[in-house]
């Protein structure tokens, strides 16, 4: 009995065989094409994620808060701080001129707002021409200004709300606004 399916293993191959030799489409999508496609994203793809993309900074602010911001900002491994502008017209023209892909833009008096437990508008503003590049400074800049509003956010916690398993309602971070 195990001759016997032995003998229709081969049969079988044997026939495909003969498939792929008169049929070389069948080779070239089984063999070269998957070889082809290996080899291309290995050399497309070799050095990674994008790392020290350029973003720009308006900080009209200029307090040792909105500072920190801007390193911490710079601190990621996909943004780097690349120049300050004055006005919000200038990053835009930047950003057009592909200087840099993001600017983060801090107006004046947040730190002052940020203290007086109010609700300041932190904006950043990104360039979506590249999907990759758009979507990781996107990452970096929410986060970056989360973290900056969380610090500060004086919302007082209830022991109500540890012990009912809400503690997210402690730390509720001020909102940011982006834009695309």
């Amino acid at each position: 009995m195990k001759s016997n399916a032995l003998t229709r293993i081969f049969s079988i191959a044997r026939r495909e065989c003969g498939i792929l030799r008169k049929n070389p489409i069948y080779g070239f999508s089984m063999v070269v094409f998957p070889i082809a496609v290996i080899v291309f994203f290995t050399t497309v793809l070799g050095e990674g994620q994008p790392t020290d993309m350029p973003v720009g900074i308006v900080d009209l602010d200029n307090t040792t808060t909105t500072r920190a911001l801007i390193r911490q900002l710079d601190g990621f491994q996909t943004s780097k701080v690349v120049g300050y502008y004055n006005s919000m017209q200038e990053a835009r023209q930047a950003i057009q001129r592909n200087k840099i892909y993001a600017y983060l833009y801090i107006p004046e008096g947040t730190t002052r707002e940020l203290l007086a437990s109010r609700r300041p508008k932190i904006s950043f503003y990104y360039s979506y021409t590249s999907l990759t590049s758009g979507s990781l400074l996107y990452r970096d800049l929410k986060t970056s200004v989360r973290w900056v509003l969380l610090q500060w956010e004086r919302k007082p916690c209830r022991p109500r709300d540890l012990r009912q398993s809400r503690p997210w309602r402690c730390f509720n971070p001020l909102p940011s606004t982006f834009t695309q």
